[in-house]
Parts: C-alpha cells; structure tokens; sequence
C-alpha cells in the first residue's frame, strides 16, 4: 500500500510539472545496472519513471521512481539461503552542467534516496525445518553521479555513472552449509551505470 502511495504522489507531480517555470522533462528508466559491494553482495537492474526540471543555464534537479529487481547470492565467501532482494527506490539528484545545458552537455552531481527491499528471510520453524517468511528493510543510498545529457525541450536521452554507498539497513541470510541464520548489513560501496530517454518542455518564461 505505501508503494502505491509513493507511486501516486510522483505521479501527480509529474502531472503539475508542465506548468512549472523552466525546462522540464519525463523520463523513462530503461536501465539502471547496480553493483553492491560489502559484506552482501548484490547485483541487479532497475526501471522507472523520473522528472527532470533545469533552474537556469547550468543547475538542474530531478527525481526518479524506480524498482530494482535486484539479488543477493553470497556473503563473504559463503554461498547464502535467501529469495530474491527486490527494492523500491525514490532518487532526488542535483547536477551541474559544463556547458548550456539547452543542448547536449556532460553534467556531475549528487544523489540520495530512500530505497525499500522486500524479500524471503529464512528461518527455522519449532520443529527444526527451514523454512522462508516475507520480509522487508530499509536503506538511505547516496552519492555521486556524471554523465552527459541532451537538452530538455524535445527528446533527450542521459547516459550516466553514479558511484555511492547504502546507509543503514539489514536483511536475514543463512548460510547454505550452516543452520544458523544471522543479521547481514545492507550498507557497502554500489557502482550504477543507466540509460534513460525521455521528452520534454520549454516551460513558462519568468
């Protein structure tokens, strides 16, 4: 139910954006590639919807609503028991442009989150037999991120690499060769590279 609030709440700013001043423009996510590191690690790929909004020439600001479908198969070197690792992200991201960003231009920037992971804790029941059980955790990602996009008026596509860390958050793993089942951190180093493509507006002139 919160998901579909969230995804709500989005959706309605998208549709108030086109009477925003300034450029601005609706995205599609159409690969967000992750690779976590740390105690677990994970790997996978998100899609969504984001709006991007330019402040002037240079300053620009955006937000992305994405879900990651996302996996987690080891711990250190141990191979874990765990189903799926499924995340429901929002993204807010500042970026500055090297040039007049009403054309293509290489950008650098911040970014910071929230992101939700839904996924299967292992557990063993009372008469010793392993079993799973759904459950979720929470996580702050933040970072930096570069990359080069085109101008907002019209199509445009952005090409991007964002490098960050997961703050707080823990998920229940077993090991597949132990019957114990313990708390793993979410936090780590990720590395992301996407492509988004989208279509935008000149806006209303201040």
């Amino acid at each position: 139910m919160r998901a579909w609030r969230i995804g709500g709440l989005v959706l309605a700013l998208l549709a108030c954006a086109p009477f925003a001043k300034g450029q601005g423009g609706v995205r599609f996510i159409l690969g967000d590639y992750l690779f976590g590191y740390g105690e677990l690690r994970t790997r996978g790929v998100g899609y969504g919807l984001g709006y991007d909004h330019d402040l002037n020439s240079r300053l620009a600001w955006g937000v992305d609503l994405s879900y990651l479908t996302t996996g987690a198969t080891r711990v250190g070197d141990h191979r874990i028991e765990m189903g799926g690792l499924d995340a429901l992200e929002l993204i807010y991201r500042a970026s500055y442009m090297t040039s007049n960003n009403t054309r293509s231009a290489f950008y650098a920037g911040s970014w910071v989150g929230v992101r939700r992971y839904a996924y299967s804790e292992p557990f063993t029941d009372a008469s010793g037999e392993r079993r799973h059980r759904d459950a979720n955790a929470l996580s702050v990602p933040l970072g930096l991120r570069m990359g080069v996009r085109g101008g907002l008026e019209g199509f445009y596509g952005d090409l991007y690499l964002a490098m960050g860390c997961r703050l707080g958050g823990t998920v229940y793993t077993a090991l597949s060769d132990q019957a114990a089942v313990r708390s793993t951190a979410l936090s780590g180093a990720e590395l992301r590279v996407g492509l988004a493509l989208g279509f935008g507006w000149e806006g209303r002139r201040r």
